[in-house]
């Protein structure tokens, strides 16, 4: 039997015989009262990542025994989410362009060590970012910043982080940095334009 907690209180939401994983996960999410969103799911006791939720739905409800799920008031979330958003994009751009010309100069280990600590904070960026989307409801396709969507940056970014981990992998180190110096910091301040846009928009509706 799997076991479920939500907010660490044990539910007994039984799950059907023909859900997977997945399936089991969003049933769960969609009984929450409608002023709580989830902000973190855990599967014995591993917080699950964006990548990881893109195989929820290949995995069977026996390939774990426990599900873990924080949820948050929305409209909490929803008021502090831009901001938070933006947090987590202030000290990563100097970090960029720090690992950045640390592989130019060919100081691999302190460059892939920056590079790796950078990855990790645009996975906890993309993360809030989703969340605060989900929980102000913003239309992504239709806002846009110098004409392009935020669909359109959010799919761009997470192209160019795939080019970004196969450049380390393949030790293409100058490639590497062109890439974040070219195309990854763009991408980012155009993130930055649109969510200070976006909490503007919010204090004129306050």
């Amino acid at each position: 039997m799997i076991r479920i907690s939500v907010d660490d209180q044990r539910t007994d939401f039984l799950p059907e015989d023909s859900q997977n994983l997945g399936e089991f996960i969003e049933a769960v999410s969609s009984s929450l009262p409608p002023n709580r969103i989830v902000t973190n799911i855990a599967l014995d006791g591993r917080g699950l990542s964006r990548k990881d939720a893109t195989h929820l739905y290949e995995k069977t409800l026996d390939s774990v025994s426990e599900v873990q799920i924080k949820t948050a008031e929305r409209t909490l979330w929803a008021a502090a989410g831009v901001d938070m958003s933006l947090s987590c994009l202030e000290g990563l751009q100097k970090s960029l362009l720090c690992a950045a010309e640390l592989f130019r100069e060919a100081d691999r280990i302190r460059a892939n060590r920056l590079f790796v600590h950078c990855m990790e904070g645009l996975e906890r960026f993309l993360e809030t970012l989703a969340i605060t989307r989900h929980a102000m409801n913003l239309d992504f396709k239709n806002y846009k910043v110098d004409g392009v969507s935020l669909t359109s940056m959010e799919s761009q970014l997470s192209t160019c982080l795939v080019q970004l981990v196969q450049h380390q992998e393949n030790t293409a180190y100058d490639d590497l940095a062109d890439n974040i110096e070219d195309t990854l910091l763009t991408n980012l301040c155009a993130w930055s334009t649109a969510l200070r846009q976006i909490r503007n928009s919010q204090l004129s509706h306050a």
